[in-house]
């Protein structure tokens, strides 16, 4: 049975890491958005017309991909994706 304080510092400590988790996502949204209008673009001005070259946006994904690789460091979360990694690769189903 949880006590009152308990409640309350298990509380605090999840609207802690909301807001930290929508403060790191927030820190990529302008590198993600750029990327992501380079797609579109890219999609329907060349891809779509049979007119596209590969590396279109490259950079773009470059930088987003980084800065998000960056915060998942900074949190301390990559074991998480190379547990994933391993788990997808030992799946036979896939």
């Amino acid at each position: 049975m949880k006590s009152m304080y308990g409640e309350a510092r298990e509380e605090h400590q999840q609207q802690h890491q909301h807001r930290r988790t929508r403060n790191t996502a927030s820190k990529c949204a302008v590198l993600k958005a750029r990327y992501h209008d380079c797609f579109n673009r890219w999609y329907t001005d060349q891809y779509l017309k049979g007119e596209w070259r590969l590396q279109e946006c490259a950079l773009e994904w470059a930088a987003y991909s980084a800065c998000v690789s960056k915060r998942i460091d900074d949190a301390k979360l990559g074991h998480l994706l190379q547990t994933d990694a391993l788990l997808q690769q030992n799946d036979p189903g896939k």
